[in-house]
């Protein structure tokens, strides 16, 4: 949940100073959700999300997920709520990255997800290093 959703205010200052003092190169994104396992910490999927039809660029995104040691899936979610509400009325998420292109509902996106973190565990590390030095 964001601050904005927390408290009702906006927090733009950090927005705002990179926009003005940064150069082009400099893209501000973000990870609408990360799977990652509870053990190594390593991510196994990323979702961007997007209300409705709307256009979503994925590009940067792809980006980040080519330039990770293992690449990960990274899938668009598009949702869609119930008329006058916040509550989810259904959505469907399809592959930018990873994955056989194909389209999923929710319960297929659910399963989907449960393969993935066995195939994890399979190959699990273990906890790395900092996170065994940390309290």
């Amino acid at each position: 949940m964001s601050n904005h959703e927390r408290t009702g205010l906006r927090e733009l200052t950090m927005s705002r100073w990179h926009r003005e003092g940064f150069p082009d190169d400099a893209v501000a994104i973000d990870v609408d959700l990360m799977g990652s396992c509870p053990n190594c910490c390593e991510p196994i999927y990323l979702w961007e999300c997007v209300r409705g039809d709307r256009p979503k660029s994925t590009a940067y995104m792809r980006g980040l997920v080519h330039s990770l040691t293992v690449p990960v899936p990274l899938l668009l979610i598009r949702y869609w709520t119930k008329p006058g509400t916040d509550e989810l009325d259904h959505l469907l998420a399809s592959f930018r990255m990873g994955g056989d292109g194909s389209v999923m509902d929710a319960q297929q996106l659910q399963t989907y997800l449960q393969g993935l973190r066995v195939v994890h565990q399979v190959t699990c590390a273990g906890a790395p290093p900092w996170k065994r030095w940390s309290s």
